[in-house]
């Protein structure tokens, strides 16, 4: 056998295919979730969850493997801007918890940013640091 044939052979499996991204990533890491919450589930409902945790390993390295890489970046642009949605509104959640004694929230009604204002300020004039859009609200 000649020497690196078989890294030849894999490296040509793999050429011109998409490879893992972050959607990717998501879809094991969550299959790999359900695959355990599965395995504790000794019943049928055990079993489902193996067969959806199987089908999302089947669909990532599917993924990984297609030569489609313009329909596979859409999906993780449509992933990333989902993601970071959720991630927005946890942190500002978070914020709100944290700082919500001390100041009070508003969104501009422009472009939806938070601004805060300090409690206590009465009515004022906000202007968006984003937009620059100027809205008037009683603090």
């Amino acid at each position: 056998m000649k020497k690196g044939t078989i890294k030849n052979a894999i490296g040509g499996l793999f050429r011109g295919r998409y490879g893992a991204d972050q959607y990717g990533r998501f879809l094991l890491i969550f299959a790999l979730i359900i695959m355990v919450i599965g395995m504790i589930t000794n019943n049928v409902a055990g079993t489902i969850l193996m067969g959806i945790a199987t089908g999302l390993i089947i669909y990532a390295y599917v993924r990984m493997m297609s030569k489609k890489p313009q329909k596979r970046r859409e999906e993780n642009r449509v992933y990333l801007y989902r993601r970071n949605s959720v991630l927005a509104f946890f942190k500002i959640t978070w914020r709100k918890l944290k700082e919500g004694r001390s100041y009070k929230f508003f969104k501009c009604p422009k472009c939806a940013i938070v601004v805060r204002i300090p409690k206590g300020a009465g009515t004022v004039q906000i202007t968006c640091p984003k937009c620059g859009e100027k809205f008037i609200k009683k603090a």
